[in-house]
């Protein structure tokens, strides 16, 4: 009979979770259920499936404090207990978990059920780290709008220190929709193992209704998954496009000083010879007189780089 009623002691009886450096539970449930984690201890992310439990890595990326978190979540699945290997600390993404069990108590009866609303629970994490990244780039796009005037070709007046400061805030946006479509991926990958093992069930409480739901689940994560990779392209085009700018502003500038520096050449050699002559330094001998010159010359550039300077910022 399912629960008609959210009880933490039938929650208990299917779902463990276990934190990476909780040893001494981790050999109890070797001993006992057979459960072994070590192959996940580096960086590996692929099924594995044993006589007891199959193993479903998750990156789940999440937000905490205003913050950008990811970790990796691996499901123990079996055909009694749900064992989930996480993060020492409390892991936020899965009160939303707790919380849809509350709602509805038949699905702490069983590991499926409860896996169902931990992947739901990582799903929506995901779903909030998108819209914050999306805020992001429509913040940044806003910026490149302000700053250019909004006019054809204006952007070539964009400051190149506002510039590289928008390269920053881009990046951090393709970074955080890059992790979530690897977190999509294998959410995607973990409900559809969750479905086949639904599937293959003789429980027919567990499947009656409850292969729709799950069905639901995998294709809103698909929907999230599509979504992530537009706007990992958006970021990524928007990334190409300020690049773009900043070489044509370092090539603007190169041309503004190239050209400063050709008109000030050859009077700049002659104002060096002329004052050494009126200054007599030539009966100080041809060293000092070399040094004097270089100095001279130094001096008089500064005007052209600073109009390069202008020239760039503009």
């Amino acid at each position: 009979m399912a629960a008609d009623r959210f009880d933490t002691e039938i929650l208990q009886q299917h779902w463990i979770p276990l934190a990476y450096a909780d040893a001494d539970t981790a050999a109890v449930l070797r001993e006992r259920l057979g459960v072994e984690f070590d192959a996940f201890t580096g960086a590996r992310h692929r099924v594995l499936e044993t006589d007891h439990f199959l193993y479903l890595p998750v990156v789940a990326t999440y937000r905490r404090g205003g913050t950008l978190r990811r970790a990796t979540i691996v499901f123990a699945l079996g055909t009694d207990f749900l064992v989930t290997w996480q993060p020492e600390e409390h892991f936020r993404p899965f009160d939303a978990a707790v919380a849809e069990m509350r709602r509805d108590p038949a699905l702490t009866d069983s590991a499926p059920g409860v896996m169902y609303a931990l992947l739901g629970a990582l799903n929506e994490a995901s779903q909030e780290v998108l819209e914050h990244a999306c805020g992001a780039l429509d913040a940044v796009r806003g910026r490149i709008e302000a700053a250019s005037g909004a006019g054809s070709g204006a952007a070539m007046r964009i400051d190149t220190g506002e510039l590289r400061a928008i390269m920053t805030d881009l990046a951090g946006a393709e970074e955080s929709v890059a992790w979530l479509r690897r977190t999509h991926l294998e959410s995607a990958r973990a409900t559809r193992r969750l479905m086949s093992a639904v599937q293959d069930t003789e429980r027919l409480s567990l499947r009656n209704g409850f292969e729709g739901r799950v069905a639901e689940l995998a294709a809103d994560i698909e929907a999230e998954g599509r979504r992530a990779a537009v706007e990992h392209d958006r970021a990524v085009f928007a990334q190409q496009s300020v690049m773009s700018w900043l070489v044509a502003q370092e090539n603007r500038t190169t041309r503004a000083y190239a050209t400063s520096m050709a008109l000030v050449a050859a009077p700049v050699l002659l104002l060096g010879g002329w004052g050494i002559h009126l200054l007599w330094l030539s009966e100080l001998g041809w060293e000092l007189a070399a040094v004097c010159t270089v100095v001279l010359i130094a001096l008089v550039t500064v005007a052209p780089l600073g109009y390069a300077k202008r020239s760039m910022a503009r």
